[in-house]
Order: structure tokens, then sequence, then C-alpha cells
């Protein structure tokens, strides 16, 4: 009777396991709330203006953006190849040259604007807007300085040539009496200049291109054929029966070497299908595929190897790596709350595949960069951990 009982609440523990873990994977599009998302600044210039330019962004900077000063443009662009900044912002040596030049010329004064697009294609779009609305801010100010001191140049051509049609007056001659109060401190030609002084410059680093969608087109088909090949490994090997022990390590063997030809055959093929289904024209498809066959290398030997030591429950855990490992493709690590960033984020071995792909895509990178590294390592750790259960199997004979 109590073994029948068990399936009335069964569904109530089922229901509460499964909604936390779905709901646990909502948490970073849930939450997203971006804090100290690095941009760089770049003082070129010197000059007070942009000295104080600099030190206004790095006192007043919001929540969600942490400037960093950097010493010059080539150090800036080394940060965002390592990926330490999404953005930049650049007062190119001339500025003051040409702030001013306003009072006098037509052409408003420039600042550079660097956007790391490789990082994140939304957060490119997010810090494009604010580098921009920051630079609007700036030219706001600078206006309104601009305006004063021409002001203060006006007010001293007009105490001057007041003094000189009061003499003309006292001289009895009365041509020119209220000249002084036709000196205007703004010609019409520059109202519109004075408005907005200082534009922007936009320009993007590590392009994406039409290539943007990759890293998220390809991460589930290479997970999910890493998954079948390894479940399909792992059947084979199930309760089949063996003479000895010799000829169940030479099916073992061969077991633990089918993992990299299936890993070139997978990865090649979604990298092909890419090509024709979805027409990515990628700068060398080797590169990619290549990439891509060693990721779905690692991962099977990772997946056969604790699927051999846990059993086909597991997989359920490994299935569920698709719905948490989504974020890595839309967030950046400042926009993932600090739970999903420490206890959930180190554990998905999809985020090796995803930055890898945009290393190669974006950063210029060959196929042995960090993250290729990385899933070698996990690769032979799966192997160790496989054949350390095939020695310690038990043979099962025909008779059994």
């Amino acid at each position: 009777m109590k073994s029948k009982n068990k399936f009335l609440i069964l569904p109530f523990i089922v229901a509460t396991i499964v909604t936390l873990i779905f709901l646990a994977a909502q948490i970073p599009s849930a939450k997203v709330n971006p804090k100290h998302l690095p941009v760089a600044l770049v003082n070129e210039d010197g000059g007070v203006m942009a000295n104080t330019i600099i030190k206004n962004l790095k006192e007043n900077a919001p929540d969600a953006v942490e400037f960093i000063e950097y010493d010059s443009l080539k150090e800036m662009q080394e940060g965002m190849t390592d990926r330490n900044t999404y953005g930049g912002l650049v007062i190119p040596a001339t500025f003051t040259e040409q702030i001013t030049a306003i009072q006098t010329g037509d052409t408003p004064a420039n600042l550079d604007i660097y956007i790391n697009e490789g990082v994140n294609t939304s957060v490119a779009t997010s810090m494009e807007a604010t580098l921009k609305q920051v630079v609007a801010t700036i030219s706001t100010n600078a206006s309104a300085q601009i305006t004063v001191q021409m002001q203060q140049v006006a007010d001293q051509m007009g105490e001057a040539v007041g003094a000189k049609l009061a003499q003309m007056n006292a001289q009895g001659s009365g041509e020119g009496q209220d000249l002084s109060s036709m000196i205007s401190p703004v010609q019409p030609k520059k109202v519109a200049l004075l408005a907005n002084p200082i534009t922007a410059t936009v320009t993007k680093v590590n392009a994406v291109g039409k290539l943007g969608s990759v890293p998220a087109a390809l991460f589930v088909p290479l997970w999910m054929a890493s998954m079948i090949g390894a479940v399909m490994l792992y059947l084979a090997g199930t309760k089949r029966p063996f003479e000895n022990r010799i000829s169940m390590i030479k099916f073992q063997l061969v077991q633990s070497l089918i993992p990299i030809i299936y890993g070139f055959f997978a990865g090649y093929l979604v990298t092909w299908y890419s090509t024709w289904m979805l027409g990515y024209e990628f700068e060398s498809f080797n590169t990619v595929a290549l990439f891509a066959s060693i990721a779905v290398i690692a991962f099977i030997y990772m997946i056969l190897s604790v699927v051999s030591w846990l059993r086909l429950p597991v997989l359920a855990f490994f299935a569920l790596f698709i719905f948490f490992g989504l974020p890595l493709i839309q967030l950046v690590p400042e926009m993932i709350p600090s739970f999903y960033g420490n206890y959930i984020l180190p554990w998905l071995p999809i985020r090796f595949l995803v930055d890898g792909i945009k290393e190669i895509l974006y950063f210029g990178e060959g196929v042995m960069n960090d993250y290729t590294l990385v899933l070698m390592w996990i690769a032979i750790c799966g192997f160790v951990l496989l054949w350390v259960r095939n020695l310690t199997k038990k043979v099962v004979t025909p008779e059994e």
C-alpha cells in the first residue's frame, strides 16, 4: 500500500525540483542588472578641458559603468583584445585646438568612441548608446562654457567700443551712440555649432559583421551531438557479454577511440550545415570546423566518463546545460547575478565552446587558443576517468 502511495507524493517532489531548476536557469535573464561594465578612457590631449572631462567622468560614473584610464590608444586596444574592456572614449591629441577653433571656425570638436563588439553584440549596442549619451552631456557642458567665454570677450569689446563712443559723444558727435549694445556674442551662423560643439566618431573593434549569431547557432547542435554520441557509445557497451577480459579491453579500446572520429565527423558536419542552411561565410572554414570538432571530442569524453560512473539518469543533468548556457551568449559576467556567477557559471563547460568560437571569429585567434587548451584538458581528464572505470568493470560472460 505504501508503494502505491508514493506515486501520490512523487509529483510534488518532481515539481519542486524541476521548477527550481528551470527558474534558476532564468535568473540571469530575469535579473539583468549590469554593474561596473569596464569602459576605457584615453586622454591623448592633456589640456585643461580634456583633464577636466576625464576627472568628471571618473568621479561621476554611473553604477552600470566603471571608467578605467589607459595611457595610450594601443594599450586600450590590447585591453579590448583581452576582453578587459567593452568600450572606450578617446580624447584626441588635437582636442584643445579643436575647441579653441570653434570660436573662430565652423567645425565642431570630435571625440572617438570605440566599441568592443566581439565580446557581446547586445552589450555592444547598449555600450554605444551609453557612450554617445556621455559625449552629448560633455557637449552640452562645453556649449555653456564656450558661450560664457564668448560673452566675456563680447563684453570686453563692448566696453572698449562704449568708451570710444563716449569720447566721440563728448566731442559733440552723436553718431554710433548705441553701437555698443549691438555687439552680439554669437553670430547667427554659429548658433547650431555652439548648441552642439562636440561630436563623436564611433569605431567598431573586433567587429562581428554578419557572424554575430554564430555562437548561438552552433552551441546547441554541437552539445546535442556530443550527448547523443556519448549515450550511444555507453549503450553499446552496456551488458555486452565478453569471452574474457582481453576481449572486453579490446572493445573498450575501440569504444574510447571512436569519440575522436565521431568528434571530427560531428564538428565538420555541423559547421558545414551552418554554411549551407544558415548562409554563414567563414574566413577559414577549417579553423571553425576543427575547433568545433575538438569541443565535441572533449564533451563526449566528459559525458561518457560521467555516465559510465553514475549511469544514464545523470544525462538529465547534462541536458539542462543547454538552458543554463543560453545566458552565456546573451550576457557578460558583469550582467550576471552573483549567485549565478559564483555557483553555476564555473560549472558550465559550454562557455569554453562559446568563448572559443568568439576568439576565432571576432578576435582573429587560430585553432589553438586558450579555450582550446581547456577543452583538450577536459578531454584528457574524461579519457582518464573513463579508463579508470573500464579497468574496474567486471567481465560479463555469455553464460552470465
